[in-house]
């Protein structure tokens, strides 16, 4: 199972993302918190399926590059925005 990746779709998702987010007209803050839960899943998936489920792995590794590119587009740099001043990681 091919997942694309290229920056096209990329951008696709974002401009759909976009137009989705404006018509729940969240906060900032649900939206952030949405993207972490989507990140954490994300994350969980690659190890977890890499060897018996290679699709599902390459579906967490599309998330998150997606998160990532969303964070980017928001201003959040290119790592993201890093732990909060509260954080003990």
């Amino acid at each position: 199972m091919k997942m694309h990746d290229d920056e096209a779709s990329i951008d696709a998702d974002l401009v759909g993302r976009e137009a989705f987010r404006d018509a729940l007209s969240d906060s900032d803050g649900a939206w952030d918190r949405a993207r972490g839960v989507a990140l954490h899943q994300a994350v969980m998936l690659i190890p977890y399926y890499r060897d018996t489920n290679p699709g599902m792995a390459a579906l967490g590794r599309r998330t998150v590059g997606q998160v990532l590119a969303d964070l980017r587009a928001r201003g959040g740099g290119e790592a993201g925005p890093g732990p909060s001043a509260r954080s003990r990681w």
